[in-house]
């Protein structure tokens, strides 16, 4: 029975093995599943397999490699003498493997690809060695192995990244999009007050700031800056709403260099000073606070 690899997290592990011509059929399935968003990759060297996953069945013949970004769902059947190796993987070491800037290596882990390698002596080889040299840390266990799994996922993602685009099964680059753009408005949420910039949430997310731009664009009609400055805005509405705190104070709170700067701020994106906001719509005494409908956010 695969074992995961017990870390700082439960979210980091890592289940496989190396399949050998097995007499009987093998498969892979919900008892193998790892908690929470997992990914998977099957190098399939010679045999046959069926792939199952919501998207639908995918029959997949040796030599083949296949990624996807969706393992809590998957299903994989190999044929009886098939030989190769599963590894399924948590979210943890993926995050690892790609790193901060290396936005290539984002879109490929978040799409799902079946690679033919009848062509590709190399890439077998190097994925064989990849995938066995995962298993082998998460069997040692050893100081420095986490180092390792995200090293040589990191080189795996790179190859298939080098293998082009000619066999991804879907058109997961939404996904890739749709990630993204979650993961930016939740930085937003966390990191709004201390006045980030747009570089800042790109460098986190591991893109450029062009590309995020188009991102968010795509996502929601409007640029990066505009979505950071909609979100402080809800936040300032708010609080001149719902608190007696003064506008220095909220200009404090809000991570604004002095009270003028957030009124210009505030007056520019709200078309009134707050001091106008706030006695137009000042809550009554003994009346519950405004919820923050105010806008759609993002």
């Amino acid at each position: 029975m695969p074992m995961p690899i017990p870390n700082h997290a439960t979210t980091y592990l890592i289940h496989g093995r190396r399949i050998a011509g097995d007499l009987r059929a093998t498969v892979v399935g919900r008892a193998e599943a790892i908690p929470g968003r997992s990914y998977g990759a099957l190098l399939l060297e010679s045999g046959t397999a069926r792939i199952d996953r919501p998207s639908g069945r995918d029959d997949l013949k040796g030599p083949a490699l296949f990624w996807t970004h969706q393992a809590e769902d998957l299903r994989l059947s190999l044929a009886p003498g098939a030989v190769g190796t599963y590894v399924l993987i948590g979210r943890l070491p993926v995050r690892g493997a790609i790193g901060r800037r290396a936005e290539v290596l984002s879109e490929t882990a978040e799409r799902d690809v079946i690679l033919p390698l009848v062509d590709c002596p190399d890439l077998l080889c190097d994925a064989r060695d990849r995938l066995g040299a995962l298993l082998e840390e998460r069997r040692r266990q050893a100081v420095g192995s986490v180092i390792a799994i995200e090293a040589h996922l990191q080189l795996l993602l790179v190859a298939l990244a080098r293998a082009g685009d000619d066999h991804l099964k879907q058109g997961p680059r939404r996904a890739f999009e749709e990630e993204v753009f979650e993961q930016f408005t939740t930085l937003v949420d966390l990191h709004y007050r201390d006045r980030w910039k747009v570089q800042d949430y790109a460098t986190a997310l591991g893109v450029s700031r062009d590309r995020l731009g188009d991102i968010c664009m795509r996502a929601c009609g409007h640029a990066p800056k505009h979505v950071i400055a909609r979100r402080t805005l809800v936040e300032a509405r708010l609080m001149l709403s719902n608190s007696t705190q003064t506008v220095q104070q909220i200009a404090d709170m809000l991570g604004f260099a002095s009270a003028s700067h957030f009124s210009r701020a505030f007056s520019r994106e709200a078309g009134q000073p707050p001091g106008a906001y706030r006695a137009a719509n000042r809550r009554p005494a003994g009346s519950q606070p405004k919820e923050a409908q105010l806008f759609a956010w993002p």
